[in-house]
């Protein structure tokens, strides 16, 4: 084939791989995917929640308690999770059904916030405190973030996804002519 058949340069994005790369690198694709943007909403509502139970005068009562139990663990699991997810530890551990693993995480968290809402709102009408209306409301939005990404995890595990994972490539060349 002659030079003169070939372009002097082109572009071609590539489509993700069927199975992602297995070496250890951060992945940024994964915190701008739809997955982690939720890993983080989880973050910052948990925080915020944590937030609202610590500035309430009931502190040390046993509902604070089970508010920042929840807030918390929602918290530094979530944070777990976005790690292994962004160094790509996740494509190490095949043997982890994680798109089953995470789907019952984040049912049972909606779960717990659900109880915490409602924990939460009962302190609320019983004029605790505005601080547990606010970590009411809170609660129930970090209910309904977990409960959406319970319904599309489980959308992909019956699709027979078993990880999900963010990488897209550009590759750029050009042909000296």
């Amino acid at each position: 084939m002659s030079a003169a058949e070939f372009p002097s340069s082109h572009s071609t994005a590539a489509a993700p791989p069927s199975a992602p790369e297995r070496r250890i690198y951060v992945n940024t694709g994964y915190m701008r995917s739809m997955h982690g943007l939720l890993k983080i909403a989880y973050m910052v509502l948990s925080i915020i929640l944590f937030i609202c139970t610590m500035v309430s005068v009931y502190v040390y009562h046993p509902s604070a308690n089970y508010l920042a139990f929840v807030a918390m663990t929602g918290f530094w699991s979530s944070a777990i999770l976005l790690f292994l997810y962004v160094i790509n530890v996740v494509t190490f551990l095949t043997i982890v059904p994680w798109v089953r693993v995470e789907l019952v995480y984040t049912a049972l968290m909606a779960f717990f916030a659900f109880v915490a809402g409602c924990v939460a709102a009962d302190g609320a009408a019983k004029g605790s405190e505005s601080a547990y209306g606010a970590a009411s409301f809170f609660a129930f939005l970090l209910m309904l973030v977990y409960g959406f990404n319970a319904f599309i995890l489980f959308r992909l595990m019956r699709d027979g996804v078993r990880l999900v994972t963010t990488e897209t490539s550009t590759v750029t060349t050009t042909v000296p002519s």
